[in-house]
């Protein structure tokens, strides 16, 4: 006979408190045992243990051996994906052939329900039917339109920490955009879905129905950098050439095409003039930009449009740096309440920096500002 799951949690909490998981066999409820007084926890309660580890202590492995391998490694890829409902899910799923299915086959679906439960506080018996509604229907529990079409959305969907913020994501581009259009992303993240509710007009461009979890920002910035570069070098044309990208590389391109040209023509309209210095010295990785050209040779050099702050640093507002390690990058800093702030941190073509670089520079600005 497999016994409860117990954990002696009195060491942490600093009185006598266990708690305890009955067997898979009997449908996992949890019970708070404290001072020798038992307390069952309803199924939406939040344990604030990971499931991963309860698996992975001692006394879990042989509890957890009894569970059904396919749903055991369902369960812990629910976990990692949504950090939520995963205990009530548990619940459920012990005692429901409709839930176990549900969950190995469409995980979102049965966040939806635990998620519907909760915000409606549903007892159980009014939970256990959802399991058995018609896919379409279970998005209907969040006023979403009862269409496959958005299943497969849904299906294409990329989120860490999948959460209510998603769900008004998804509602609001399908009340934004013709569904027809929509179906024609191959993935979907949700900083791209953001981007898309900002700037409707990001759908005319091909290569957005392509993205995958690139950094998102980077390309943002990449966009519209290639066309504040083309109104100010009176290119026209480039928005067409944008309208027949079909991938990334294409934006890069021209917009690598538009960096040379647009600092090509800076170079010829202005002088080469030093910068107004700035407070803050340098160091041997973090090196100031003292003059015009030389802040046009970093756009060119890092294919980026940071020669448009040309008349802001000439004015003392901003300031422009390289960053030679531990990754090369360019620095621009701007007044923020009299203190110099960190306007931006990019790499070549405005990718994100690592941690490691983030940190360096911080480090350095905090140990400058002393």
């Amino acid at each position: 006979m497999v016994q409860p799951l117990r954990i002696d949690m009195s060491q942490t909490f600093g009185y006598p408190l266990a708690l305890e998981l009955t067997p898979w066999s009997e449908g996992v409820s949890w019970i708070n045992d404290i001072s020798n007084q038992r307390f069952v926890n309803a199924y939406h309660e939040d344990k604030g243990l990971s499931l991963a580890w309860l698996f992975n202590t001692p006394e879990g492995t042989h509890w957890h051996a009894q569970f059904p391998s396919e749903l055991a490694d369902a369960l812990l890829a629910f976990e990692t994906r949504f950090r939520q409902h995963t205990f009530s899910s548990l619940w459920f799923v012990s005692r429901s052939k409709a839930a176990q299915e549900l969950l190995v086959s469409a995980p979102l679906l049965v966040w939806f329900i635990m998620e519907h439960a909760k915000q409606a506080c549903l007892t159980p018996d009014d939970v256990f039917p959802l399991f058995g509604l018609k896919r379409t229907q279970i998005l209907a529990l969040h006023n979403l339109p009862a269409s496959p079409a958005v299943l497969k959305l849904l299906n294409k969907y990329q989120a860490t920490d999948f959460n209510q913020q998603d769900i008004h994501l998804i509602r609001e581009l399908y009340a934004r955009f013709d569904a027809r259009l929509l179906s024609r992303f191959q993935r979907l993240h949700r900083d791209l879905a953001i981007w898309l509710i900002d700037q409707p007009d990001i759908m005319d461009y091909p290569f957005i129905y392509d993205l995958d979890d690139t950094d998102i920002l980077s390309i943002r910035t990449t966009l519209r950098d290639t066309l504040a570069m083309a109104g100010q070098a009176e290119q026209p044309q480039a928005r067409r050439q944008l309208q027949n990208c079909r991938q990334l590389d294409g934006l890069h391109a021209l917009h690598d095409r538009l960096v040379t040209h647009y600092n090509r023509l800076q170079r010829a309209k202005h002088k080469n003039t030093l910068f107004p210095a700035c407070r803050l010295s340098g160091s041997d990785t973090i090196v100031p930009i003292s003059n015009t050209y030389d802040l046009l040779q970093e756009g060119s050099d890092m294919k980026h449009c940071i020669g448009s702050y040309n008349p802001r640093v000439l004015r003392g507002e901003y300031f422009v740096f390289k960053v030679l390690a531990p990754e090369r990058a360019t620095l621009g800093l701007h007044y923020v309440r009299g203190e110099l702030k960190v306007d931006q941190l990019r790499l070549k073509r405005n990718a994100t920096p690592t941690k490691e670089t983030q940190e360096a520079v911080y480090w350095w600005l905090t140990n400058q500002e002393k």
